[in-house]
This record gives structure tokens, sequence and C-alpha cells, in this order.
């Protein structure tokens, strides 16, 4: 058996063994626990089920109920501030999709919740949302894998390894119609955000308003004079609501491949007073600038999974460290 085999057994006993109520509610004393969604509707669009970015309102209703029961809900402003108590939770959204104003937020309203809702302008200004149509190309066409494998000289493993280069390169080569592509990713990934909706939500509905970058290009890929144009144009969009607040939650989220300790500097000196990532963890701090999320779907479906999703999150981080220590150099 190895190391990995081994400790994956020893994780799953271990998150059975603390995820009863009354042990759950003593390893989580001090957590806050950033969760994060992105749709919510009953009936998502491709990219939505593909990505398995869509909780379902009744669900999303019923989840909101369990983290309410376990965790005091903080508003945007506090994780800013710090100084609030523990177990605490704050409820985010990424990208800016309607299903946000059409389903979750009249349900945060019910209960009673605020909310932090991290958005790219430019799908709001009417372009085509970046990443949509990165995963529409990736996920669906066929030559858009042909093409990036013939201009990189290999295969390209994943679509977080595509630039904003990569994209627009296929769509200028001619082997595609542009307009065609557009129009398909539109519908590949479904209706955003508008600036009706972000006017509506301006004043007393306990939602902040973030910095996601213009067009969800993951930072990594930029330099860092692009990183900043991403994060100053995002910024002067979002201006003009009074309810913006100075949070960045990065593009896909995934530590060293879409962030950095060389991001994080570029975003912070343009003015970020919080980053947001998403590796799927909690925290045990109620002050700082670099905070992990974990994120919520429609498999989290009763409290016993969400206690288990929270114990394994704890669990895991030191486990993958033992991991690659008794695993040696690679």
């Amino acid at each position: 058996m190895t190391p990995k085999h081994f400790f994956s057994r020893i994780l799953n006993g271990l998150v059975g063994l603390l995820s009863g109520e009354i042990v759950f509610r003593l390893i989580t004393r001090r957590v806050i626990c950033i969760v994060v969604y992105h749709d919510v509707t009953k009936t998502p669009y491709p990219f939505s089920q593909r990505h398995n970015l869509n909780v379902p309102p009744a669900l999303f209703e019923t989840q909101i109920g369990f983290i309410k029961h376990y965790f005091t809900i903080i508003s945007p402003q506090q994780l800013v501030d710090g100084g609030y108590a523990t177990p605490a939770a704050l409820i985010t959204f990424d990208d800016g999709f309607a299903g946000f104003f059409d389903n979750a937020l009249p349900i945060l309203e019910r209960l009673h919740c605020p909310s932090l809702l991290c958005l790219n302008m430019a799908p709001v200004a009417g372009e085509v949302f970046w990443s949509g149509l990165l995963a529409y190309l990736y996920d669906t066409d066929k030559k858009f894998i042909e093409y990036l494998t013939a201009s990189r000289g290999r295969q390209v493993d994943s679509f977080l390894q595509c630039t904003p280069e990569d994209v627009a390169g296929y769509l200028a080569s001619g082997w595609v119609d542009r307009e065609k592509v557009d129009q398909m990713a539109r519908h590949y990934y479904g209706p955003f955000a508008t600036h009706e909706h972000l006017a509506r939500i301006e004043q007393g509905f306990g939602v902040a308003l973030g910095n996601h970058s213009y067009r969800h290009y993951n930072a990594v890929t930029l330099s860092p004079e692009a990183l900043q144009r991403e994060y100053w144009e995002n910024e002067q969009a979002l201006a003009q609501y009074s309810n913006k607040i100075e949070i960045f939650s990065y593009p896909f989220g995934q530590p060293d491949t879409c962030l950095n300790t060389e991001t994080h500097r570029v975003l912070r000196n343009a003015g970020a007073r919080v980053l947001l990532y998403s590796s799927g963890g909690v925290m045990w701090r109620t002050k700082g600038s670099l905070w992990n999320r974990i994120g919520m779907s429609e498999q989290i479906t009763d409290e016993k999974k969400f206690r288990r999703m929270i114990v394994r999150s704890i669990l895991i981080q030191p486990l993958k460290g033992f991991i690659r220590f008794l695993s040696g150099p690679r």
C-alpha cells in the first residue's frame, strides 16, 4: 500500500470520527469558514453543469440554513476589519451569474444573510465572459485543442494553462467564425449580471461588490503590468457603486497555477486589502489579507455531508504535507 492510499484511509476514518455534531462544534469553535458559490438556478447552463458550479435554489436555502446552524454569518466588511466572534462564516459568490439576483438574493434577504459578490465587469458591460468562452472552446471544440497543440508544440493538459493570447490567436486564425463562437459561448454559460441588477442592490440588500478582475484571466498567465491593468479596469467599473469593497477574489482560485506570491504583491500594491482563493479550506484566524475558501456544490445535500466536508478540509492540509515528506524528493 502506498503512503497516499494509507493516509487516505486514515483521513476517511478521522473524518467519520470527527464529523458528529458535538465533536464538530468543538473542533470548529475558532474557525472562519468562507464558502463560495457561482450560479443558483433550477435550469443551469452547460458550463455550470459540466464544471459543478450550480446549486438549485431549494438546496441553496437548505445549505444556508445549516451554515447558519454551525456558524455566525459575518459581513464582508467584518472580514476586512477583523474582530468578530468565531465560529464565523462568510457567504461569497464569484463571476456574476444572473441566478444570484433571481434566485439566491431573495433567499439571503429572507434569512438575513449578508454576502459578497465578486464580479468580472467585462460581461456586465456586454463583452463575452472570457472564462465561459475558454471553457466552451476547451470543452467542445476539437479544433481549439489542435490549435493549442500546434502553436505550443505540445499538448495542453488543462484549460487553466490557456492564456488570453491563446484564445485571441485561435479566434483570429481563420479556423473559426468569431461571431458564431461568441454566440455559442453565450449559450454555453448563460445570462450574466447587468448594470440594472447592480443598481438595484446598491442599497439595503447587504451585498458588497468585490473585484474578480475585469475579464477573468488567470492571474499567473499575465505580466505584472497586465494583472494591474485587469485589477484597475475592474475597480474603475465598480467605482460607480457605493457598495464596492476592496476585496479581490482570484479567477479560478487555485494555488500555484492561478496565484502566487508575485500576484499577491501586485494586487496588494494596486489596492486590494483582502485576497481570496479557493482550494477548499477553512481558516483559524480572524484577521489577515489572504483567505482560503471552500466551494459549495449540489453534492452537499445535508448537514452530515457539510460537516464531513469541513472536517476533511481541516485535516487534509497537514496530511498532504506528511505524505509529501514520506514520498521523498521528486
